[in-house]
């Protein structure tokens, strides 16, 4: 069996995301798993606005309460596993790296969240292979057995030399010192291959090595094929997760009725799944700028990059980003707007219809039960040009609204 050692270390990776509320239940949570784990790893966790984590005795790796995009990209990455809260961005991050994900969603009963969202969005994609979803508990069996079949083992250095046996196993056996999956067929006396059977019996004393399989006189096909499975190491599965359908479908909402030559889209989002969802849309769009609420040293392909304070409450902070929306419209001077959510983008709504700019809003993936608050006000009152939702069910409820499909395979349909 493969191991990791103080040279190759189990890598994991935490992160509780952007939002306000303390999240120490989930950090205790892992702490719990971490118990079950019997090899060295690296923990590098991202605490957010939660308790501070702090590494215990022993272990290596690095806590923070925000890494930069581009570092937590990468750490997940290079991670072997990743924990992470139900948040939509950090959801993507994991999958479009095809890594095996423990998520735990914020519960309202305990206050992580205002509401229940991220736990009906893990109902909805826990059915994707490469997740597991802890909820209130940690179940050891699960955990243990999600980590055996999901979390790539490293290749194992095997020292296999024998002074006596050193010219035997050089020209015999040199793909097992690479732990490589060998199939061994002996030349047989009888057939001429050989002098004696020395062969077949070095191969009846050696198969029982598990990374060997003997083929005697003939192939046994589903012998064959169940080594192949379990041994042969699969490839690192190069996973796309963006819906290409609906980013032509929205660009073309956006900009096909524009007249002139200004094509420029001014997309408004929070930072976090919010923007990651704009993200698997912009890309298709020649030439966008951004508003958006955290400066992490974004680099994301927009043409200019404009900052203000997010807020879901406070009126006096819509109120001022109202005039902010029509400074930055104004200078920029869009073809369209768009937004994937949150509230951010009201005041730029709101800005966007005075003055007579189409806004198209796609509210969220993240909200499985019903529509997020801000697609909620944007209907009630008005305020998009077109809404459009990424959970079919929606449009029972809202007629007027319609769903062209989600921004990226976040239930792993096309794992499966």
């Amino acid at each position: 069996m493969a191991v990791w050692t103080e040279e190759n270390p189990l890598k994991i990776f935490v992160t509780v995301g952007t939002n306000h509320n303390n999240f120490k239940r989930m950090l205790d949570m892992v702490d719990e798993c971490l118990t079950f784990l019997e090899m060295p790893y690296i923990l590098n966790v991202q605490y957010g606005t939660s308790t501070p984590y702090v590494l215990k005795e022993g272990q290596k790796g690095q806590s923070k309460s925000m890494y930069p995009r581009e570092e937590t990209q990468k750490l997940v990455a290079d991670a072997d596993l990743v924990f992470s809260h139900c948040g939509i961005g950090s959801i993507y991050n994991a999958l479009v790296e095809n890594k095996p994900t423990i998520i735990i969603p914020r519960l309202h009963k305990f206050s992580e969240f205002s509401d229940d969202h991220q736990l009906q969005i893990a109902k909805e994609i826990k059915q994707n292979p490469m997740i597991l979803m802890l909820d209130e508990q940690v179940n050891k069996q699960e955990f243990l057995a999600f980590f055996e079949e999901k979390v790539p083992q490293p290749k194992m250095e095997v020292d296999l030399k024998n002074p006596e046996l050193a010219h035997f196993i050089k020209s015999r056996l040199l793909d097992l010192v690479e732990n490589k999956p060998t199939i061994i067929i002996p030349r047989l006396h009888k057939f001429s291959e050989f002098s004696d059977d020395h062969q077949l019996q070095i191969a009846k004393e050696i198969k029982q090595n598990p990374m060997i399989l003997m083929l005697d006189e003939q192939v046994n096909k589903q012998e064959f094929l169940a080594f192949f499975e379990e041994k042969v190491p699969q490839p690192k599965m190069e996973v796309d997760l963006k819906n290409p359908e609906l980013a032509h479908f929205i660009k073309s909402r956006l900009l096909d009725d524009i007249q002139g030559e200004n094509k420029d889209v001014l997309t408004i989002v929070s930072a976090g799944g919010h923007m990651t969802q704009a993200l698997c849309i912009m890309p298709h769009i020649e030439r966008f700028h951004l508003v958006t609420s955290l400066n992490t040293g974004l680099d994301v392909g927009a043409a200019s990059y404009h900052f203000i304070e997010d807020t879901q409450f406070s009126a006096w902070v819509h109120f001022k980003n109202f005039f902010s929306a029509l400074n930055i419209i104004r200078k920029v001077k869009p073809a369209a707007l768009f937004s994937t959510g949150g509230p951010i983008c009201l005041p730029f709504a709101l800005a966007a219809k005075l003055l007579g700019k189409k806004f198209i809003y796609l509210d969220t993936l993240s909200r499985v039960e019903d529509l997020s608050n801000t697609a909620r006000f944007l209907n009630k009152h008005n305020l998009a040009s077109e809404i459009y939702v990424q959970w079919e069910h929606h449009t029972k409820k809202y007629p007027k609204l319609s769903y062209h499909g989600k921004t990226f395979d976040i239930c792993g349909e096309n794992l499966k």
